[in-house]
């Protein structure tokens, strides 16, 4: 697991995305809803937890945040 408590996308996904590039062999486990208790607001597209101020602001927001779920590949996707 990668998390960081930035939005910036050179300390969260640009991270995430250079470890993939050179360790061979790692994928992005996609997270899901039930994870976190997060809204489908706060899970992207590929699979990575992004939450922003303005998430649940009915209980008066929260901080910015940002995880992903890195995983070794099956032998047959590498």
């Amino acid at each position: 697991m990668f998390a960081t408590c930035s939005l910036e996308p050179a300390e969260g996904r640009d991270m995430v995305s250079a470890v993939l590039g050179e360790a061979g062999g790692l994928r992005v486990h996609p997270l899901r809803t039930t994870v976190f208790g997060a809204t489908e607001q706060m899970i992207t597209g590929d699979g990575m937890l992004r939450t922003l101020p303005c998430h649940l602001a009915d209980l008066g927001g929260m901080d910015g945040f940002f995880a992903a779920r890195i995983q070794q590949a099956p032998a047959n996707d590498r």
